[in-house]
């Protein structure tokens, strides 16, 4: 049964940009083991580094009768896999390959929070094929690691700039994120470091937070290139507030 695609709409601009789908076939250093899992029509391989726990080398192969939009995102996945442990790709490449390539105006195919479990099918195929291989690596070699603690830093040129000027940036991309995702808030953010923001996000739903902060996190991620933690904090609760 072919990937169903017609929901790709809000990606289109951006796949069109990524060019052809690199199909090549590329060895596994001796060292490297192999993971190599398929469905409908697509194979995803990776090649792991067992002391490391790192992803060397991703690649993929498609049957001729694949969209060339499904190719597209695998093959875009793969760039994206490429230096990540297994277990932060299985977490969160996917997530951060659908937020890359959507248009940041175009509204949500879903309503609330874009998940694996509701992202259009040829995403949620790329998800399932990681499952796989962490499910397949953790029985070939015993890995038990659960909690990725992977951190990509910031660069030089983020670095550089004043803490008024990265704490205007981090609010902006806070406040497009919050109206993307339909929430009635004004953000007070603190800015604490390059890699930790704290938040207070008034009159949103205590029971929407941990979905809407993991949800900012990828968001945040998107934006600046690299991880920045968000810690909520009520901040009506403070006598003194930090600026």
């Amino acid at each position: 049964m072919p990937v169903n695609t017609s929901s790709l709409e809000p990606y289109a601009r951006r796949l069109a940009q990524t060019g052809l789908p690199q199909r090549h076939e590329t060895q596994c250093s001796p060292s490297a083991l192999r993971l190599e899992h398929s469905a409908l029509g697509i194979t995803l391989i990776l090649c792991v580094d067992p002391s490391s726990h790192r992803i060397d080398t991703a690649f993929f192969k498609a049957q001729d009768t694949i969209a060339q939009e499904t190719a597209a995102i695998a093959s875009a996945l793969c760039g994206i896999l490429e230096g990540l442990p297994i277990l932060e790709a299985q977490n969160h490449a996917v997530l951060k390959l659908e937020e890359s390539l959507r248009d940041s105006w175009y509204r949500r195919n879903v309503p609330g929070i874009v998940q694996t479990a509701n992202m259009s099918a040829p995403f949620s195929l790329m998800q399932k094929m990681l499952d796989d291989a962490l499910n397949a690596y953790r029985i070939q070699t015993g890995y038990e690691g659960e909690v990725s603690t992977f951190f990509t830093s910031a660069d030089t040129e983020w670095r550089s700039q004043d803490t008024e000027a990265k704490l205007a940036a981090i609010t902006d991309a806070v406040r497009d994120f919050l109206q993307q995702a339909q929430a009635d808030t004004e953000p007070e953010v603190v800015f604490i470091s390059d890699s930790r923001i704290e938040i207070d996000l008034p009159n949103v739903p205590a029971d929407r937070l941990p979905a809407l902060l993991f949800a900012l996190e990828l968001h945040l991620y998107s934006v600046f290139g690299f991880s920045i933690e968000v810690m909520y904090h009520n901040m009506q609760d403070r006598n003194k507030k930090r600026t």
